[in-house]
């Protein structure tokens, strides 16, 4: 409703929580859990568990006695005395009504009140909001209440158990509102899902009725009849009994909202097998739930859907007795009648019933593990939650299972999930030895009873509730057995804290050694969260002397380390030492590293205790160069990293030195003088500028997108391209108006434009006023809301803005605001606490009074100052935040990131112009970096501007612009040239030698550092660059033998070591006139192998020349780049032009697979075997992730290293894609019959892997179709084919050939068999017996060899067909020449003949194009004249363009009518698009814009078509050859298509393959062109809503435009009106536009209102009696009329979306 917002609600809310709060002060904690919580579905889980227990131990176990008997308080506070009876009779009720809820509930009952104690809180706090509207819930329903209270109820109120009270109670006038709803057109905004469930929970027979009537009304309104449907089996078996049987006798099984919701009824369908429900499925329905007999027969049956049918039957009047159902068939029941019980239990949503039947299957049927496995997800259900509860508290979602603090956890007691410790026992004893005879990978069955069903059991399952279980028993030998399956937890599971709860709660203070073994091993446990829970239980015990002896193995691993040596470090300084001693006796590097990092600690912690390491660390023999760096800084021998530490200020700067800062020189009283104007004078310019937008809200512009949009329904940007503010704007000239004529200076348009800052943050405003009174001498009161227009409003203001006030104003008003302000802060302003409550948990943090509307805008208004200004700009920021900093331990963060979080009010940038002014010297530099920012923030620009030449502007852009300013430094072509900039800027020489000093500084602390961190390591993922040979040295010394760290984003921000090291050698070059003798230099004496120098290479290309220089190995640097070349990730330009050196193929071919045979081998034959494998090895590092993998594989197969029968083997099991590539590159025989053989094997194996694609979906299909044709590709170049068209010619020759004994009669016993090719190159097998043909070969010889073998003929030869036609298509497509010998050659193949010989052909080149049929003679055109073509002339097979441009185009069409030539795929009968005039210098096509298409359909019919989809750019076809993507633009799901709602295709667009550039349709080919616009006119005829072909003229607007005025005489409609592209409706709740294209409805003032059409019979059809049967015109014209009569509308999706 207008005026009313999320927020309006919310605050109601709180008001109304905060007033049941006072209400209820006397209460008892407990109680206060169930007063009104802001959060719907938030039930406080201990109360319930108190309450199930109490119900369990009554004698009646009635919610109304339980309540009566110990809430009875709670119940005075929320109900009124005169409803209680009402309440206590509503509570009576719910265990009529179904016991499970949301999205996979079922229509289950029970006659217990147990799976009701949550709806009874729901039911009371109902009451609690019924008190708080008025108490009468007919003055709800019927709007009598105020507005804003209905506005509430509409979206808060949940009613329906207090309405079916009511309704049982007789109440009339509660009744007659009902009625009203559902039947007139005065108040139909209350027609909701909450309406119709009280209907259908009361008794009343005559309300069924009503909403029999209502369903069958509906017609049009598919929501409504979803809502209906949706909603009947959620109240009593009667209601839906009735309901059931109008939907069976009228044959609403017809609708798809009506199906979708008998599968949520029964639930054995899933969304995309919801066609498949039936009438024949719902009469099995009915008779189960009339026809006890018919009931019990379907579950003695063995059809799944016959048993699950008969088991929701029973359970749809009591559960209890479906599961005693369940029982019975599991004992004496079939095997598959067991299994298909198991998916009803499934759905129970009851664990104590689930468990009744899951613990039957356990112990009775343990030794069948796949029907333990189809049980399991019922027994103890909640396995892994109740780990997770163990621990943590309850709705405590945010605690960290890792880095949680230590908790006892909780008891658990077997009952009543077990009957006693006894059965508990049994189990524990029977789920051990499952655990011994289940698969390591688990247990699948997939699929399992129904293809859409599937189960899995695995060790993680088994093991977790083991572990469950024997925290229940509490002994300690269960306890120990169990702790040794902790490592199975969660295995092979998606990331959980599953196993980290399990230790948490079997090792919380372990009292048995067995116990405290197994957590010492978990320290180095591979997942992240269980290590670090495992450190956390560790620190929490007291260790002896032997655990930590344990514990120090650890670090003979590589996981965990950080914790296992915090741990070590707990030892005092003569233990810690004997600790070292004992790990540097050890041989592992690990240990070594690891007592050297302990060393390190104990040199600073205890003098004493270090001298008795000194001489193990002078012992240690043979060091490798990483041990040797720190011994070095151990044993003094180093530059002493440890002293730069021990240095205040690193030996960087003063830290005692005092700030200077200028005076502040402002007069904080100007504050005053905004403001000046007053409030009403604001709200009377919003006001005038909300009526001008209303005045104009029909005025049609175009966005910037392209599409026609009305200014009331939304302002939109006309244009991106730079300009002024309001030039992205429509309207231009109505807004200056405004601004003249309303506003009329530009102070007041600043403070109608801060006011609306305060309107948007009203309730922190109001919070604060007594602060704004205080600095503006004024507070607003009003805040007003409940602009029509509101978004429109905020927009132009902020556009005005930013046209007309000027910097100066803003910063004047700005140093004013801020001085008065911060003369007045104080810590009982400063801050402001909020709280917020978000999915039921409430958050109190802190906010500062500088984040309140205006003072933030003011504040950051001084970031424009300049000359004398800026001074006093700089000191008030400074000031501001220094106080702030002070301020630190008073202020609380906010769990979650709403807002920026202790910012800074000063920027890097400000600080260097402090230095470069002479206000700062570098000490007071450093000392604000390193007080306000942090160091990465300045190693990031001052490393970035050292990089040489060109560099692209995302690297290190933002802090180039935190250093400089922005766009301080010029962008030449779209890249930086720091190295061009000198002295004349003096930043850039201050950031030259700021990162002269702090690069030296910061890698000799982390160079030798241990595994610690160090205050550095968080910050060195923000260096760019370094230069020289010594500290490339330095680091690969550091990193020994540690694997390089491959990582998929290129700046790691880890900071261990590993990633550390990594991160500076891969930013590491050589210093400019450095060669490979300083680096032969550098190398002595080091450890560093050749093979750490490859990897090097590898890793960091930049070191790749000089590398090979210094290795000495001809084709190095070719073979690397061969490497690097052929992975499966993109390049970046430098790289992109050293390999163009090496390869003609380009970069994308490259990326797609394809192979250089002639580089390969080039740069093999160069390095010789030995050197070549040890870059082979070295791969890995040219990738991120397995990418490299492609080119190991390429390089296996074409030095013959693979074989191929086992390269075949694994594709058939993985279909991976790099091994199909590269089977066409293993070595060829010479040429010879075996080499054919060979080459023929290939090409059908990469056929038939194309074939087993169409399984797959358009994306996967797409890939895999592309790996086929970069196969195919690597076959024919390695078998020396010019293109693979050349190599599929041959190929399917000699297919046929090898088919053509089959072409002649062969005997097999008193019959004779041949393969036959007809006219039309069908194939098929041909039969006769005495010479008389048969109908089919006899059944007695069907398995014989022969008939068996020219069967496998005649599918080969149907596969080759379709193969050849497909080819030839896609040829014409392509443009493909072929040369006039070749193409006659294929009139010899009985299976390409029928194909090639009926196309019409054209000559590929000459003055003159000659077009017709090629005969041996030369080509005949349509007259019979022949012009003759020499064998070697190229050829096209002829498109319709290249008929419609020779101006023949009919004559052959004539043709071949006259001479009866069928074509095997159409071409001069083919569909042809001819550019329009009008779109040629359009960058996309709107031929086909404003169709409604069903995703589904659409994406099968253009799979064939080479279309996929892209996430970004839907769906897409790739043109290689002439690097061009078209895309189809609509607002669709393609990769998980749903014909629910059909979407309205946009435009088709073109881009360059390659740039991405988008490309004008003039550029486009004329056939690729035509060929797109087909493709999308076949998805639009075939895949349009309604299964129609509309005819594309009666498709306009203005066609449209003639129809809707037509109608709407017909329908003697008058409060319809166009204007332009829309349809203006003047309705009863609000005014309208309808889109005459695309159809899009919006109410103006709002948003854009969603709208499904109906769905019946023939999907997306509807029915009108429309003139025009186009399904788009039509559903269009039903909008038009739906909301013109919008007082009628009884849809609750609609409803609730019209204000």
């Amino acid at each position: 409703m207008a005026g009313f917002t999320y927020d309006s609600r919310r605050r109601l809310t709180e008001s109304m929580q905060q007033a049941f709060k006072e209400k209820g002060a006397h209460l008892s904690e407990q109680e206060r859990k169930m007063l009104p919580d802001g959060y719907y579905y938030n039930m406080p889980q201990d109360l319930c568990a108190e309450m199930r227990q109490l119900l369990r131990q009554s004698k009646t176990g009635k919610l109304s006695d339980l309540y009566r008997s110990t809430y009875k308080n709670v119940v005075d506070v929320c109900v009124a005395q005169a409803r209680q009876a009402e309440f206590y009779d509503a509570l009576d009720a719910m265990n009529c009504y179904q016991m499970t809820a949301g999205w996979y509930r079922r229509s289950l009952r029970s006659g217990s009140y147990l799976p009701f104690v949550e709806n009874s809180i729901r039911l009371l706090r109902a009451y609690a909001y019924l008190e708080f509207y008025g108490g009468n819930l007919a003055a709800v329903l019927t709007g009598t209440i105020s507005e804003e209270l209905y506005d509430h109820a509409r979206s808060e109120f949940a009613y329906s158990w207090i309405l079916a009270a009511q309704i049982d109670r007789g109440e009339e006038e509660t009744i007659q509102a009902v009625r009203d709803i559902l039947f007139g057109e005065g108040n139909t905004l209350m027609m909701s899902r909450e309406l119709v469930r009280g209907i259908v929970m009361s008794r009343s027979q005559a309300l069924y009725q009503d909403l029999g009537k209502f369903l069958l009304a509906a017609r049009l309104q598919e929501g409504a009849r979803q809502v209906v449907c949706e909603t009947m089996d959620e109240g009593r078996p009667e209601a839906f009994l009735y309901l059931f049987s109008v939907i069976e006798e009228n044959d609403l099984i017809r609708y798809s909202s009506v199906k979708r919701a008998v599968s949520t009824w029964i639930g054995i369908f899933n969304e995309k097998s919801v066609d498949r429900i039936s009438g024949k499925l719902l009469r099995m329905m009915g008779q189960c739930l009339r026809d006890t007999d018919f009931l019990e027969g379907q579950l003695a049956s063995d059809d799944a859907v016959a048993i699950s049918c008969a088991l929701w039957a029973k359970g749809f009047y009591n559960a209890e007795d479906a599961v005693e159902t369940v029982v019975a068939l599991i004992r004496n029941g079939t095997r598959h009648q067991k299994m298909t019980a198991s998916y009803f239990c499934h759905s129970l949503q009851d664990e104590n019933l689930q468990m009744r039947v899951a613990k039957e299957v356990l112990l009775s049927c343990p030794e069948d593990l796949e029907l333990v496995a189809c049980f399991l997800p019922c027994f103890m259900s909640s396995g892994k939650t109740q780990l997770y509860a163990l621990i943590r508290g309850e709705d405590e979602y945010n605690y960290s299972f890792g880095d949680g603090e230590v908790r006892k956890p909780k008891p658990l007691s077997p009952e009543p999930l077990f009957q006693d410790s006894a059965e508990a026992e049994a189990v524990y004893g029977i789920l051990k030895g499952i655990l011994g005879r289940i698969p390591k990978k688990g247990l699948k069955l997939s699929p399992c009873i129904f293809p859409w069903h599937e189960v899995e059991m695995s060790p993680s399952d088994i093991a977790e509730r083991i572990c469950v279980i024997a925290w229940m028993l509490q002994k300690d030998d269960y306890l120990d057995e169990a702790a040794g399956w902790i490592s199975l937890v969660g295995q092979g599971k998606s990331y959980n804290a599953s196993r980290a709860a399990a230790a948490r709660v079997l090792l919380y203070h372990p009292t048995s050694e067995a116990r405290k073994k197994v957590l010492f091993e978990l320290l180095h446990n591979a997942e992240e969260y269980t290590n670090k829970a495992a450190y956390r239980l560790t620190a929490d015990i007291e260790l002896t002397v032997e655990d930590y002896r344990q514990i120090e193995q650890n670090l003979n691993y590589k996981k965990g380390r950080a914790g296992t040596l915090k741990l070590l470090r707990r030892q005092d300084g003569q233990s810690l030492a004997e600790c070292i001693q004992r790990l540097l006796a050890q041989k592992s590097e690990e240990c070594h590293m690891g007592a050297l990092d302990l060393a390190l600690g104990l040199q600073k912690k205890d003098k004493v205790a270090f001298a008795a390491v000194i001489p193990a660390l002078r012992a240690l023999k043979n060091p490798t160069g990483k041990e040797q760096v720190l011994l070095d800084e151990l044993l003094g021998e180093g530059s002493g990293a440890q002293d730069i530490l021990n240095l205040p200020g690193y030996g960087l700067y003063d830290v005692e030195k005092e700030w200077i800062i200028p005076e502040i020189d402002v007069d904080g009283s100007g504050a005053e003088k905004l403001f000046a104007d007053g409030e009403d004078v604001y709200i009377r310019v919003l006001k005038k500028l909300d009526s001008l937008i209303d005045e104009n809200r029909e005025r049609e512009y175009k966005t910037a997108w392209g599409d026609d949009q009305m200014l009331g329904n939304g302002l939109k940007v006309i244009n991106w391209q730079g300009g002024e503010t309001l030039d992205r704007y429509p309207f231009r000239a109505l807004w200056e108006n405004f601004y003249e004529t309303e506003i009329q200076s530009p102070q007041r348009l600043l403070e109608v434009q801060l006011y609306c800052k305060c309107i948007g943050l009203r309730s922190d405003y109001k919070r604060n006023a007594g602060l704004y009174q205080k600095v503006f001498g004024y507070a607003f009161s009003n805040l007003a809301v409940g602009f029509t227009y509101s978004g429109q409003v905020v927009d132009i203001i902020s556009a005005l803005h930013d046209h007309y006030v000027t910097r100066s104003l803003r910063v004047h008003f700005g140093l004013c605001v801020t001085a008065k302000l911060f003369s007045l802060l104080d810590s009982s302003n400063d801050l402001f606490t909020v709280e917020e409550e978000r999915w039921g948990t409430k958050y109190v943090y802190t906010r500062r009074a500088l984040d309140l509307p205006v003072f933030s805008d003011m504040c950051q208004c001084l970031g424009a100052a300049k000359g004398e200004d800026w001074g006093n700009a700089l000191a008030l920021r400074f000031r501001l935040q220094q106080y702030y900093h002070e301020q630190h331990a008073r202020e609380v963060a906010p769990q979650y990131g709403y807002y920026r979080w202790q910012q800074n009010y000063l920027a890097l940038s400000d600080y260097v112009q402090c230095y470069v002014r002479g206000i700062w010297d570098k000490d007071l530099f450093y000392k604000a970096v390193f007080t306000y920012c942090d160091m990465g923030s300045l190693l990031d620009p001052v490393s970035t501007v050292e990089q040489k030449g060109a560099v692209s502007s995302q690297a290190g852009n933002r802090g180039v612009y935190d250093f400089f300013g922005y766009q301080a430094i010029p962008l030449v072509d779209g890249k930086y040239h720091f190295d061009e900039i000198r002295d004349e800027m003096p930043e850039m020489v201050f950031a030259h030698t700021l990162y002269s000093e702090l690069i030296p500084v910061v890698l000799e602390v982390e160079l030798k550092r241990g595994e610690q961190t160090t205050p550095f390591s968080k910050d060195i993922h923000r260096i760019r660059v370094i230069y020289g040979i010594d500290y490339m040295i330095r680091i690969l010394t550091a990193l020994g033998k540690d694997p390089l760290q491959r990582s998929s984003y290129y700046y790691s921000c880890d900071d261990d070591r590993r990633h550390v090291l990594s991160h500076l050698l891969k930013v590491s070059m050589p210093k400019p006139g450095e060669t490979a003798q300083d680096l032969k230099r550098a190398l002595k004496g080091t450890d560093i192998t050749k093979k750490r120098l490859v990897e090097l290479a590898m890793y960091a290309q930049q070191w790749l020349p000089m590398v090979e220089e210094y290795l000495e190995m001809p084709g190095f640097s070719s073979a690397c780049y061969y490497f690097i070349a052929h992975t499966s990730e993109g390049f970046d330009d430098k790289v992109k032009s050293v390999i163009a050196k090496y390869t003609p193929l380009s970069p994308e071919e490259l990326r797609d697979g394809a192979f250089d045979v002639q580089w390969f081998f080039e740069a093999y034959g160069k390095l010789g075997e030995k050197n070549f494998m040890m870059l082979y090895d070295a791969a890995k590092y040219s990738s991120t992730g397995t990418a490299h993998g492609r080119a190991r594989k390429y390089a296996d197969a074409a030095l013959g290293k693979a074989d191929r029968k086992a390269l075949e083997a694994e594709i058939d099991a993985r279909r991976n894609k790099d091994l199909l590539m590269s089977i066409g590159l293993l070595p060829l025989p010479k040429p010879s019959k075996k080499r054919e053989k060979e080459l023929l094997d290939r090409y059908q194996f990469i056929q038939k892997y194309k074939k087993e694609s169409r399984q797959f979906g358009a994306q996967r299909r797409a890939s895999e179709g592309r790996a086929v044709e970069i196969a195919l590709r690597n076959l024919s170049v390695n078998a020396g084919f010019t293109d693979v068209t050349r190599l599929t010619l041959r190929m399917e020759g000699k297919l046929a050939e090898q088919s053509a004994e089959c072409f002649d009669w062969r005997a097999v016993g008193d019959i004779e068999i041949m393969v036959q090719v007809d006219e039309n190159g069908k194939s098929s097998l041909q039969c006769r017996k005495d010479g008389k043909l048969q109908k089919s070969v006899p059944a007695k010889y069907k398995k014989d060899e022969t008939v068996l073998q020219y069967q496998a003929v005649v599918k080969k030869l149907k596969e080759q067909y379709s193969r050849t036609r497909q080819m030839m298509e896609q040829a014409m497509e392509d443009r493909t020449a072929f040369e006039v010998w070749e193409f006659l050659e294929l009139y010899q193949n009985p299976i390409a003949r029928p194909i090639t010989e009926p196309l019409v052909v054209r000559t590929a080149g000459g003055q003159e194009v000659r077009l017709g049929f090629l005969t041996k003679d030369g080509i005949v055109d349509y007259t019979g004249a022949v012009f003759p073509v020499k064998p070697e002339e190229q050829i096209y097979i002829a498109h319709p363009f290249d008929l419609y441009s020779n101006g023949h185009w009919h004559e052959y069409q004539k043709l071949l009518f006259e001479r009866q030539i069928k074509q095997p795929f159409k071409q001069v009968f083919r569909e042809l698009y001819v550019k329009l005039d009008e779109e040629l210098d359009k960058h996309h096509s709107m031929l086909f814009s404003g169709n409604q298409i069903q995703p589904q359909k659409t994406v099968g019919v253009l799979r064939g078509r080479r279309w996929v989809a892209d996430y970004e750019d839907g769906l897409q076809k790739v043109y290689y050859k002439e690097d061009i993507v078209a895309c189809i633009y609509a607002m669709a799901d393609w990769f998980s298509p749903s014909d629910t709602e059909a979407p309205t295709l946009e435009y088709v667009a073109f881009s360059d393959r390659r740039t991405g550039k988008s490309l004008k349709i003039k550029e486009i080919p004329d056939i690729i062109y035509s060929e797109v616009m087909r493709d999308v006119d076949l998805a639009v005829s075939v895949a349009h809503a309604g299964g129609v072909d509309p005819e594309t003229s009666h498709s306009t607007i203005e066609m449209r435009r003639a129809i809707v005025e037509c109608n709407l005489a017909l329908f003697r409609t008058k409060n319809v009106r166009l204007e332009g592209s829309h349809a203006i409706i003047n309705g009863k709740l609000g005014e309208y536009t309808v889109h005459l294209g695309s159809g899009v409805v919006h109410q103006l003032g709002n948003a854009m209102l969603f709208v499904v059409p109906v769905h019946a019979q023939q999907r997306g059809r509807i029915f009108l009696p429309f003139v025009d049967d186009d399904p788009k015109t039509a559903e269009i014209m039903s909008k038009i009329l739906l909301f013109a009569e919008d007082a009628k509308i009884k849809d609750p999706k609609i409803l609730g979306q019209i204000q």
